[in-house]
């Protein structure tokens, strides 16, 4: 049945005085049939009357209720005297592009918490059995939210609220060292973890699943992409000849994924690419998000070129003095540009995500940056010094 006619069978019951007799029926079934609508969805049927609105966004808002207790809160054995109706203050929050938020209150812990209902598709992307299982590890890092709910099948999860003033922008790190500092700390912080996490990160791989995924639905990609795509396969030839030391990594250490508490420190959260790596792919990855793509972000050239100017900074604060380590850096920067564009290009043609797909399109602007730093002098002396290094390995041994 339409969306549409929900709406209007949702609004007649909360609008009809004659109904009230039938009330507490009628509102269950009808918060069970918008409880299996998507929550994008939800919000815009708010839009539409007062009484909509108060169905969905009122303190006991019995279709959101239903919604999360349904599919997050019920199954989670930390909430098990938890009721649906028991719930208080349930909200929606504007979460990535991959998940669903919602901020409530539970009463029998007499605390707020955040559910996380994974969007539909994510799977494709993410590795929800890994991510769940490096949970206590992360705990143990004591960077993020505390998790006290995950389920590896679906990729639903709860974890406590934390008072906040919202996540970091790109702009925020301008003229703020100590925002810079306190970032750059708690990536730091997990890269020199001594526990290492369930499962590597394995970016190379991830990007031929992309792509493979795109040949299957017989969508084809441009040419900048094939282009891209051979200087990707040497870098990879390149580094698997190369000791490199795995760390635990975030792998999307992005400014919105930092959140600011009101006592001014910060929290990383959002781990669900973690996996080991190399600590200075975890490293790019920031500064690109910080850097270059803040221009396909905010549009605003005069903010970009200041955030360009904070990479020595971040690069100071991490503490990269040795050339082996700033050339691993400069050869990851393209692999982490050329990783987000094809998951981005993988989630336009994704049915799920139809309304992001303004957002998208300019997240996959990504891989011309992707071209431009190949091209760059800086890449070229960074990819023949490391070629050096493993020739002189392998003449020695």
């Amino acid at each position: 049945m339409p969306k549409d006619i929900f709406a209007k069978l949702l609004e007649h019951k909360f609008e009809q005085k004659e109904a009230k007799k039938e009330s507490k029926k009628s509102d269950e079934i009808l918060a069970n049939i918008f409880s299996f609508a998507d929550a994008d969805s939800l919000s815009k049927h708010a839009m539409t009357s007062k009484s909509l609105k108060n169905a969905v966004e009122t303190k006991e808002a019995p279709i959101l209720q239903l919604l999360v207790h349904n599919r997050v809160i019920g199954k989670a054995p930390f909430f098990k005297d938890e009721t649906r109706k028991s719930l208080t203050e349930v909200r929606k929050f504007c979460g990535g592009l991959t998940n669903h938020m919602f901020k409530f209150k539970s009463p029998s812990r007499d605390d707020f918490f955040m559910a996380r209902y994974a969007g539909k598709g994510t799977e494709e992307f993410i590795d929800r059995s890994a991510e769940c299982a490096n949970l206590d590890v992360y705990n143990q890092v004591g960077i993020g939210a505390e998790v006290v709910y995950s389920e590896a099948k679906t990729g639903n999860q709860i974890t406590r609220f934390i008072e906040n003033l919202g996540t970091l922008f790109p702009a925020d790190f301008i003229d703020n060292p100590d925002l810079l500092k306190e970032a750059i700390t708690l990536i730091k912080k997990l890269n020199e973890h001594p526990i290492l996490f369930k499962n590597d990160f394995k970016v190379f791989d991830r990007c031929r699943k992309a792509i493979d995924n795109l040949v299957e639905i017989k969508i084809s990609l441009p040419e900048k992409y094939q282009l891209c795509e051979k200087e990707i396969n040497k870098i990879e030839e390149l580094l698997n000849k190369l000791d490199i030391r795995k760390v635990p990594c975030h792998n999307d250490a992005n400014p919105y994924n930092f959140l600011k508490l009101k006592n001014g420190k910060l929290k990383l959260i959002d781990p669900e690419y973690a996996g080991n790596g190399d600590a200075m792919m975890d490293l790019a990855n920031f500064v690109m998000e910080l850097t270059l793509n803040s221009i396909i972000e905010l549009k605003d050239q005069g903010i970009a070129d200041k955030l360009k100017k904070l990479e020595p900074q971040v690069l100071q604060l991490y503490g990269v003095t040795d050339e082996y380590d700033y050339q691993r850096y400069v050869l990851w920067k393209p692999v982490v540009e050329y990783w987000w564009a094809l998951w981005a290009k993988c989630r336009l043609v994704s049915e799920t995500q139809k309304n992001e797909i303004a957002i998208l399109e300019m997240v996959e602007k990504r891989i011309d940056n992707c071209k431009d730093l190949i091209n760059s002098p800086d890449y070229h002396d960074a990819f023949n010094a490391l070629m050096m290094r493993t020739e002189k390995r392998c003449h020695l041994s």
